[in-house]
């Protein structure tokens, strides 16, 4: 698969808005690690951000490659899991447009903006997307945001400030 190295600063929000100064930090935290629920089919190279919801934790596996591993399994597929809830993933509406894999996903002010990937044709060719995907965890529903200026795949990506998204 085809990897490509790119920085791009995107302004997802309007203006950077101050924080507070991060306090020192004389100790490292615990850190558990529980596995969680499998999700209710095989995925690979999808995108997974995690959201603060009410008093918990949404985490959410959009896009990827089922366990087929061909063009075909390319799936546009979304799923939701409360953490700690009894029920495990569950399906929520999936993510407009073809699938696609090595998206990246992001939280900004409550939205989660999933970017780029790339598409496989039946011949095996790859196209890398310049797509961005918001949705909206509340209302479970999907909106298109402004392409990003370049195509992006298997990009590593981070916010800064809750305001602006680096890839």
């Amino acid at each position: 698969m085809r990897r490509r190295a790119l920085a791009t600063l995107l302004g997802l929000a309007g203006a950077a808005c101050g924080a507070p100064p991060v306090p020192e930090r004389n100790e490292t935290p615990a850190v558990t690690c529980k596995a969680g629920p499998p999700l209710p089919s095989p995925i690979t190279n999808n995108a997974v951000a995690a959201i603060s919801v009410g008093e918990g934790v949404a985490v959410f596996s959009f896009l990827g490659l089922d366990s087929t591993k061909v063009w075909s399994g390319v799936t546009n597929a979304a799923y939701r899991w409360d953490v700690g809830s009894p029920e495990g993933w569950r399906v929520v509406q999936p993510v407009p447009g073809p699938g696609r894999l090595a998206s990246t996903a992001q939280v900004v002010r409550g939205w989660i903006y999933v970017f780029g990937g790339y598409t496989v044709a039946p011949d095996g060719k790859e196209h890398s997307v310049p797509d961005v995907n918001v949705y909206d965890p509340v209302a479970g529903t999907w909106s298109r945001g402004a392409d990003i200026p370049f195509p992006v795949d298997d990009a590593v990506s981070g916010v800064w400030r809750d305001s602006l998204v680096v890839l």
